[in-house]
């Protein structure tokens, strides 16, 4: 009986362990994807569509652009890809704060990318909160 006991003690202990090791990733997993939201800035980008093809032949990003695709801080994470679609020619997303290399790629509705477009840096603050309303 006492070999049951010992046995069962050392499994709670075990049980316990783990329990407690799941909780605490919860709990940082909570943190990592509620920081950056919670302390989350605004980018704002905003481009000229393109006009004509490489070849020179005229462009219609009205009829013929399918989206621009927006890239931010290439493969190095955070790695942020965004996808405006037709002929936008703006796009505002929230983000982590931090600094942003973004350039922009056109694509058909053949599914074709251009090139990059040249880069910008975008530093984006925290944002603040709405300052409060006085009343009389």
């Amino acid at each position: 009986m006492k070999k049951i006991l010992t046995w069962l003690k050392l499994k709670l202990t075990e049980w316990w362990v783990r329990l407690k090791k799941l909780i605490v990733g919860i709990l940082i997993a909570i943190g990592l994807i509620a920081g950056p939201i919670l302390f989350a800035g605004e980018l704002n980008l905003s481009w000229t569509n393109p006009v004509e093809r490489i070849d020179g032949t005229v462009f219609d990003a009205a009829t013929e652009q399918a989206a621009i695709k927006i890239y931010c801080n290439g493969d190095v994470p955070p790695n942020h890809t965004f996808i405006s679609a037709g002929d936008a020619t703006s796009l505002s997303e929230i983000v982590p704060p931090g600094d942003y290399e973004c350039y922009a790629t056109a694509v058909d509705t053949d599914g074709q990318e251009s090139f990059a477009s040249n880069t910008i840096t975008k530093t984006v603050e925290k944002a603040l909160p709405n300052p409060p309303v006085l009343t009389e």
